[in-house]
């Protein structure tokens, strides 16, 4: 269970291709070996870069782009495979699409239907454009992947106003057990800002 989960650091980095690259840019074994030799793991591969560079718009109802979208989501799932990590597809209106849901990345994954393609749900999105904390966790099921964590002011948890528990209860409904990744503004100290969200976080599991 997520309560039991020890927090580890980890880093997230961008890599982008020169229009025309082969893909992927990089030697998956060659990757995988790099990783392992500083004693971490790939936990996900994100798909951002495909909208802001090649404004592939993941839920486009457009034949043309969601046929590309598809092929380039297979293709990054082959890398996924080999790298033993998921690729994931952040539900976020104005990163995939201006009105595109969970529900519409819950379809495109089906129609992909690959078991390394899952969603990646951030709660500084969620504040802005969900109803309900709950009810997006539990639609995702198994097909969550990958989650965010930021308080309102995209400062660390517990900076701001979101209350967590309604979102953190539905991650344990679900039996979540995968990353739960600080993508925060680091503040005056970036590494005390992540001692502290690390500590809000840990006494919440603590309540569950």
């Amino acid at each position: 269970m997520i309560t039991k989960k020890a927090f580890k650091l980890g880093a997230s980095v961008c890599i982008k291709a020169p229009k025309g690259a082969a893909f992927p840019i990089v030697d998956p074994i060659r990757l995988k070996e790099y990783i392992q030799s500083k004693g971490m793991c790939a936990s996900s591969i994100g798909t951002g870069l495909a909208v802001a560079y090649e404004q592939l718009i993941m839920t486009s109802k457009d034949k043309d782009i969601r046929d590309r979208v598809i092929e380039r989501l297979m293709r990054q799932c082959d890398l996924g495979a080999q790298l033993d990590c998921l690729v994931v597809i952040g539900s976020m209106r104005g990163n995939i699409g201006p009105d595109d849901t969970y529900e519409e990345v819950l379809e495109l994954i089906d129609q992909v239907g690959s078991s390394h393609l899952k969603v990646h749900l951030d709660t500084f999105h969620m504040n802005i454009e969900e109803l309900d904390w709950e009810k997006p966790v539990l639609a995702c099921g198994d097909k969550l992947g990958h989650v965010h964590i930021a308080d309102n002011t995209r400062l660390y948890p517990g900076s701001g106003l979101i209350d967590f528990m309604p979102f953190l209860r539905a991650l344990k409904k679900i039996g979540y057990d995968r990353s739960l990744i600080f993508e925060i503004y680091p503040g005056e100290d970036g590494y005390q800002s992540c001692i502290l969200g690390r500590d809000y976080l840990m006494e919440r599991f603590a309540q569950l």
